[in-house]
Protein backbone atom coordinates (compact mmCIF):
# COMPACT_ATOMS: atom_id res chain seq x y z
CA UNK A 1 0.00 0.00 0.00
CA UNK A 2 1.23 3.19 -1.32
CA UNK A 3 1.10 6.45 1.12
CA UNK A 4 0.44 9.58 -0.77
CA UNK A 5 0.07 13.25 0.17
CA UNK A 6 -2.67 15.20 -0.47
CA UNK A 7 -3.34 18.66 0.94
CA UNK A 8 -6.38 20.64 1.60
CA UNK A 9 -5.66 24.14 3.51
CA UNK A 10 -8.62 25.74 4.66
CA UNK A 11 -8.93 29.19 5.97
CA UNK A 12 -12.33 30.36 7.10
CA UNK A 13 -13.92 33.50 8.96
CA UNK A 14 -17.11 33.95 9.79
CA UNK A 15 -18.74 37.85 10.15
CA UNK A 16 -21.88 38.75 10.94
CA UNK A 17 -23.77 41.93 9.79
CA UNK A 18 -26.21 43.92 12.23
CA UNK A 19 -28.29 44.81 8.70
CA UNK A 20 -28.29 41.37 8.17
CA UNK A 21 -30.36 38.49 10.11
CA UNK A 22 -27.70 35.51 8.71
CA UNK A 23 -24.44 35.35 9.12
CA UNK A 24 -21.87 35.54 5.82
CA UNK A 25 -19.61 33.04 5.64
CA UNK A 26 -15.82 33.46 3.89
CA UNK A 27 -13.57 30.78 3.07
CA UNK A 28 -10.41 30.59 1.27
CA UNK A 29 -9.45 27.06 -0.06
CA UNK A 30 -5.73 26.10 -1.93
CA UNK A 31 -5.55 22.84 -3.01
CA UNK A 32 -1.24 21.35 -2.85
CA UNK A 33 -1.22 18.25 -4.76
CA UNK A 34 1.84 16.18 -3.99
CA UNK A 35 0.25 13.04 -4.77
CA UNK A 36 1.62 12.20 -8.31
CA UNK A 37 4.62 14.79 -8.23
CA UNK A 38 6.55 13.17 -5.30
CA UNK A 39 5.24 10.24 -4.43
CA UNK A 40 3.73 8.51 -7.69
CA UNK A 41 0.11 7.81 -6.74
CA UNK A 42 -1.89 6.10 -9.48
CA UNK A 43 -5.16 8.49 -8.18
CA UNK A 44 -5.44 11.91 -7.87
CA UNK A 45 -8.51 14.08 -7.15
CA UNK A 46 -10.54 16.13 -9.11
CA UNK A 47 -9.54 20.22 -9.43
CA UNK A 48 -12.96 21.14 -8.19
CA UNK A 49 -12.67 19.02 -5.15
CA UNK A 50 -11.25 22.40 -3.65
CA UNK A 51 -14.97 23.77 -3.85
CA UNK A 52 -16.50 21.18 -2.36
CA UNK A 53 -14.40 21.03 0.68
CA UNK A 54 -14.79 24.91 0.67
CA UNK A 55 -18.40 24.42 1.06
CA UNK A 56 -18.78 22.43 3.68
CA UNK A 57 -15.88 24.18 6.60
CA UNK A 58 -18.66 26.01 7.97
CA UNK A 59 -20.96 22.68 8.16
CA UNK A 60 -17.47 20.80 9.22
CA UNK A 61 -16.66 23.06 12.43
CA UNK A 62 -19.94 24.34 13.31
CA UNK A 63 -19.49 23.61 17.17
CA UNK A 64 -17.71 25.48 19.62
CA UNK A 65 -15.57 22.71 20.66
CA UNK A 66 -14.78 21.76 16.75
CA UNK A 67 -14.60 25.40 16.39
CA UNK A 68 -11.42 25.81 18.58
CA UNK A 69 -9.71 23.12 16.50
CA UNK A 70 -6.84 24.70 14.47
CA UNK A 71 -6.06 21.51 12.01
CA UNK A 72 -7.70 18.75 11.04
CA UNK A 73 -5.94 15.46 9.53
CA UNK A 74 -7.81 12.62 8.07
CA UNK A 75 -6.47 9.48 6.17
CA UNK A 76 -8.31 8.83 3.63
CA UNK A 77 -8.35 5.22 2.08
CA UNK A 78 -8.74 4.79 -2.19
CA UNK A 79 -9.28 1.45 -3.30
CA UNK A 80 -7.19 -0.27 -6.27
CA UNK A 81 -10.56 0.79 -8.01
CA UNK A 82 -10.87 4.56 -7.23
CA UNK A 83 -13.48 4.24 -4.53
CA UNK A 84 -13.08 5.95 -0.77
CA UNK A 85 -13.23 2.56 1.16
CA UNK A 86 -12.59 4.60 4.39
CA UNK A 87 -11.22 7.12 6.30
CA UNK A 88 -9.83 8.14 9.62
CA UNK A 89 -9.97 11.21 11.82
CA UNK A 90 -5.95 11.85 12.97
CA UNK A 91 -7.07 13.97 16.34
CA UNK A 92 -7.76 12.33 19.75
CA UNK A 93 -9.93 15.75 20.73
CA UNK A 94 -12.16 14.98 17.82
CA UNK A 95 -15.52 14.28 19.31
CA UNK A 96 -18.39 11.76 17.63
CA UNK A 97 -20.68 14.78 15.38
CA UNK A 98 -17.24 15.97 13.90
CA UNK A 99 -16.46 12.66 12.85
CA UNK A 100 -19.46 12.01 11.07
CA UNK A 101 -19.68 15.60 9.73
CA UNK A 102 -16.35 14.58 8.11
CA UNK A 103 -17.93 11.34 6.83
CA UNK A 104 -20.45 13.08 5.77
CA UNK A 105 -18.23 15.48 3.57
CA UNK A 106 -15.74 13.00 2.35
CA UNK A 107 -19.24 11.11 0.97
CA UNK A 108 -19.49 14.19 -1.07
CA UNK A 109 -16.48 13.76 -2.77
CA UNK A 110 -15.69 12.25 -6.33
CA UNK A 111 -14.06 9.31 -6.95
CA UNK A 112 -10.49 10.09 -7.59
CA UNK A 113 -9.43 10.04 -11.12
CA UNK A 114 -6.52 7.53 -11.89
CA UNK A 115 -3.23 9.23 -13.27
CA UNK A 116 -2.15 8.14 -16.91
CA UNK A 117 1.06 5.90 -16.88
CA UNK A 118 0.44 4.25 -13.83
CA UNK A 119 -0.13 -0.01 -14.90
CA UNK A 120 -1.16 -0.87 -12.10
CA UNK A 121 -3.86 1.07 -9.96
CA UNK A 122 -3.48 0.03 -5.95
CA UNK A 123 -5.26 1.36 -3.39
CA UNK A 124 -3.56 4.25 -2.05
CA UNK A 125 -3.95 6.43 1.43
CA UNK A 126 -4.22 10.25 1.02
CA UNK A 127 -3.90 12.81 4.45
CA UNK A 128 -6.47 15.56 4.04
CA UNK A 129 -5.47 18.48 5.85
CA UNK A 130 -8.33 20.67 6.81
CA UNK A 131 -7.26 24.18 8.78
CA UNK A 132 -9.75 26.50 10.21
Amino acid sequence: MALALISFSVSASVTSEKDDENSRVSSELRLHSTSDDVYGSPWEFPEFTNEIIDSYVPFIFRTKKSAEITELRVILSVSEKGKIAGYKVIKEDADKGLKERVGFVLRQLPRPQSVVGFEQHESTDFLLIIKN
